[in-house]
């Protein structure tokens, strides 16, 4: 007897363990960003020249950066900018990629040939690179990034999709459709491109990490999201300058960037390991 297809697996294991940890971790960073205002009564972006460099206190949990503004209350409301940015431009680049993907390994002609020599050409260049020229074009800000980031960023969705697509095809899964005389946009609809967005999402949550660390990454070459706006790459690069002051701040910020990118890890090794669990107790 075969295991129905998807992301479920027959008990409770490591990997489920994984899946959990992941998702709770995820879940944490995303109620403190969005219960900011309630976690800090502080103003992330007060200036206080009065209470600079101010070490950990019942006040300031976290002590204050080299403004006088509250550590913790701008971690967390960088969390808002970061976590939000890096699902939406996730988000953004795996609907783009996904969609040409399935159009690449669903049609025959000049169109999917064109699409993957764009594909050769886009991934012919370092990401941070193209990323920084959109950026260059735009001009530095949150609407660059946003930009900049699925515009760049799609092709490896539109590979995976298009590859899954491929290996159904070849399975008879598609003639056997139509054979019950389905037409083929609602084969591919509704019986194909379902079967391929399993390896998408759980590449998404590592593409998510990915574009976590760059919008951090822009943001510390000054090229994201501007100041006053409290972002965790920002807050990195800011703390350097003031290393010999006080390392809060730059402890903070890097320590939620790793924390975040470890929650989508976890996730996606969970749900990776899961999909492929079917697959396995199938062959055998």
């Amino acid at each position: 007897m075969t295991a129905a297809p998807g992301l479920a697996s027959p008990g409770v294991g490591r990997r489920d363990a994984e899946v959990l940890a992941g998702a709770a971790i995820l879940l944490v960073l995303v109620a403190a960003a969005v219960l900011a205002p309630v976690l800090t009564p502080w103003d992330p972006t007060a200036v206080d020249l009065l209470h600079q460099h101010e070490s950990v206190s019942a006040a300031h949990l976290l002590g204050t950066d080299h403004l006088g503004r509250d550590v913790l209350a701008r971690v967390l409301h960088a969390g808002r900018t970061d976590l939000a940015v890096a699902a939406g431009v996730t988000v953004a680049s795996a609907v783009l990629g996904t969609g040409l993907g399935a159009l690449c390994g669903w049609l025959r002609g000049p169109l999917p040939a064109v699409v993957l020599r764009l594909v050769d050409v886009v991934a012919a260049f370092p990401f941070l690179v193209l990323v920084l020229a959109v950026l260059a074009v735009t001009g530095p800000g949150l609407g660059g990034v946003l930009l900049a980031i699925p515009l760049t960023g799609w092709i490896s969705y539109t590979r995976l999709c298009r590859t899954e697509i491929l290996v159904l095809r070849e399975d008879g899964l598609v003639d056997a459709h139509r054979v019950l005389g389905l037409g083929g946009g609602r084969i591919l609809l509704r019986h194909v491109l379902p079967h391929a967005l399993g390896p998408c999402l759980v590449y998404s949550t590592s593409d998510f990490t990915g574009n976590l660390v760059l919008i951090a990454a822009v943001s510390y070459l000054g090229a994201g999201v501007q100041p006053p706006t409290p972002e965790w790459g920002a807050m990195i690069a800011e703390g350097q300058h003031y290393l010999d002051r006080g390392w809060l701040p730059l402890v903070a910020a890097t320590a939620a960037v790793v924390v975040a990118g470890l929650g989508a890890s976890l996730l996606g090794d969970g749900l990776a390991h899961r999909l492929r669990t079917p697959a396995a107790g199938a062959a055998a």
